[in-house]
């Protein structure tokens, strides 16, 4: 399950800034060990007033990464009455040599890139010459209930 659900990504779910059906969504990975706040609302500038990419250090592109990350196969489903945001396959980097501390998804079709969840290695994790995997939670990326 994600860490943490960025704090303007539920008003724009609300009101369909982000369309959960609709939209494509990215995984982008970071190498900063700090975290960046919730309230932090974009991947990029875009217009939002503070962005992952102005203050945080993303992944070089290069070595089996690609700047803003992979693209994500989602899903939004409800089943008696619990709405799950899913994904899959995981969020796959092959022939890979890199190091990440965390990531973000983020809305790519909106305008300002904007932020949906964080997710915590709680260390750095290093991939040579591999595959780097985010495995999802078998209860989806995140539920509301």
């Amino acid at each position: 399950m994600a860490d943490g659900i960025f704090n303007k990504f539920k008003e724009w779910m609300g009101d369909n800034t982000i369309d959960m059906d609709g939209d494509t969504f990215k995984c982008a990975l970071f190498t900063d060990a700090s975290l960046p706040a919730l309230t932090y609302q974009s991947y990029n500038v875009g217009g939002a007033s503070v962005s992952l990419t102005n203050d945080k250090t993303e992944v070089s592109s290069g070595s089996g990464y690609t700047t803003g990350g992979v693209s994500m196969s989602t899903t939004w489903v409800e089943s008696t009455g619990t709405v799950t945001f899913d994904s899959s396959p995981n969020a796959i980097w092959s022939s890979a040599t890199f190091t990440a501390r965390w990531a973000a998804i983020y809305s790519d079709s909106d305008a300002n890139k904007g932020l949906v969840a964080l997710i915590d290695f709680g260390a750095s994790k290093s991939v040579t010459a591999g595959t780097f995997t985010i495995q999802w939670h078998a209860s989806g990326i995140f539920t509301l209930t």
